[in-house]
């Protein structure tokens, strides 16, 4: 049988003295440099922020993935095939998007837009293609008005597109072009209902957007062969 070793109470003070000690001198060496304040602050920033990012990025990478898939399918459809997929993605995918919604309210509440200097590229990315998808219009013009304090400091990503997005809704002519593209044959083109149209893309280079031209190209790839927006009113 191993023999038992006592140590005297004495030393267990002293032990737990040191570690205490040793650890008491590292917080006291962080809070004395300029250096190991901003840690110790950016620490504290982050774990308040910590539940936040988490869900944006969840529920970011679910409604990129949904997407992926599904426009992968229909890129090739027929269009019998497409008018089935359609109706798919109202019984099944948009859900998602009003679940997505409902969170963002909650995680957002009356406080400002989220800022990526706070949240993170990846976090404030996925809040704006939520509130983006959303079918809630009293919301993304919330959104929008939050959103406009922020532009030009730290414009938020999606800004251009939900200020299209909101322009559509009340009827106003379309900043950016981010919306409703026409077709010319299988492939998209530029929309109609354009704000100074041969600005365009001086004011999609502000706001940080590629050129017209790439962008249409980029949705022929994304989209397959362009198919004419719906009325407005049936979307």
């Amino acid at each position: 049988m191993a023999r038992r070793i006592d140590i005297p109470f004495g030393i267990w003070v002293c032990v737990l003295t040191l570690a205490f000690g040793l650890a008491h001198a590292q917080t006291a060496r962080a809070q004395a440099t300029p250096a190991g304040k901003a840690a110790l602050v950016a620490i504290e920033q982050v774990r308040a922020k910590q539940q936040i990012v988490s869900e944006l990025a969840g529920m970011g990478a679910v409604d990129r993935l949904m997407r992926d898939r599904f426009l992968a399918l229909r890129r090739t459809a027929t269009d019998a095939e497409r008018a089935d997929l359609d109706d798919v993605w109202r019984e099944h995918y948009r859900p998602i998007d009003q679940q997505h919604t409902a969170r963002l309210k909650a995680l957002l509440g009356d406080g400002p837009w989220f800022r990526r200097s706070e949240v993170g590229p990846r976090a404030e990315a996925a809040a704006d293609l939520i509130v983006s998808h959303s079918n809630d219009d009293t919301f993304q013009k919330l959104v929008l008005s939050k959103m406009q304090p922020l532009v030009g400091a730290e414009t938020p990503r999606g800004y251009a597109t939900l200020f299209d997005r909101v322009a559509v809704q009340e009827g106003r002519p379309q900043r950016f072009g981010t919306q409703r593209p026409t077709c010319e044959g299988e492939r998209h083109a530029r929309p109609e209902d354009i704000e100074d149209p041969e600005s365009l893309d001086k004011r999609r280079r502000e706001i940080g957007l590629p050129p017209m031209t790439e962008y249409l190209a980029e949705l022929d790839k994304i989209y397959g062969a362009c198919t004419p927006p719906p009325p407005r009113g049936g979307e």
